[in-house]
């Protein structure tokens, strides 16, 4: 019986060939950098590491966007939670991510009226659900995350609630791997989660894109470690099969309206 995508990415055998095509492919040493958070957990959870060879250095990056939020902006996310008459929607990430003196857990628990939400949109229902009262959604994220928080305002517009608002902090990630490739660190290639290049388009420095299951790290780290010896960007031939332009074109235009 053919296997499943999903269980095609935990085969053993299939990881165990693709590791063994990494060492007979690496030539020179390189240090590739994996962005996410997710990925840094699944490498060391499935112990990629110890499965690739000498000369590949795994780095790991700027992590997620709550990592990266700052410190005045989580106080600023407290502060509107102490408002009265005020419902702050938030992913479920952001609770428990400590203030100068206290977290929207704390201030959950001392009464204040904060909703752990799994849509944008139902931060939007919340506003149209309670109309004498002010709602306000932490927009935290990444390229991905914007687009659907652009969605929800648009939303809200079409459906005349004034009570809904969004604190934007989202982040963009080139920014950040420019800083990290014109830096000291010495870094030779990028490993980007796939749904955020899909947004962001291809990158100046060799990068691969990859999902977060242990198998598809190595597939990437294989394409991406001969290209320093080949002059071959591996996000040329992955990228065409995932969307034709520079960037998404339904996502970064709504970005721009909102």
């Amino acid at each position: 019986m053919a296997l499943k995508q999903n269980d095609a990415f935990h085969d053993p055998q299939i990881a165990r060939h693709l590791a063994e095509r990494i060492t007979r492919t690496s030539r020179r040493p390189i240090r590739l950098m994996e962005v996410c958070g997710t990925h840094t957990v699944s490498i060391f959870r499935s112990g990629i590491r110890s499965l690739l060879p000498e000369t590949i250095a795994l780095l790991s990056g700027p992590g997620c966007p709550v990592c990266v939020t700052a410190q005045k902006e989580i106080d600023a996310f407290i502060a509107l939670a102490r408002e009265p008459e005020t419902i702050v929607a938030t992913f479920g990430d952001l609770i428990r991510v400590p203030g100068s003196g206290s977290s929207l857990q704390r201030e959950m628990a001392d009464g204040a009226d904060v909703r752990i939400v799994y849509s944008t949109f139902d931060a939007v229902n919340l506003a149209r659900e309670n109309p004498d009262k002010r709602v306000v959604f932490l927009g935290v994220g990444f390229e991905t995350t914007a687009p659907t928080v652009a969605a929800a305002i648009l939303a809200a517009h079409q459906q005349k609630l004034d009570n809904f608002s969004v604190v934007s902090a989202h982040k963009t990630v080139p920014p950040a791997l420019e800083a990290l490739a014109d830096g000291e660190i010495n870094i030779d290639g990028f490993l980007l989660p796939g749904h955020v290049s899909v947004i962001i388009g291809p990158f100046s420095r060799p990068i691969g894109c990859r999902a977060w299951w242990p198998v598809s790290n190595r597939p990437t780290c294989s394409r991406v470690s001969p290209c320093w010896w080949t002059r071959w960007n591996p996000a040329n031939r992955p990228w065409r099969t995932l969307t034709p332009g520079r960037s998404h074109p339904p996502a970064t235009p709504r970005q721009w309206q909102s």
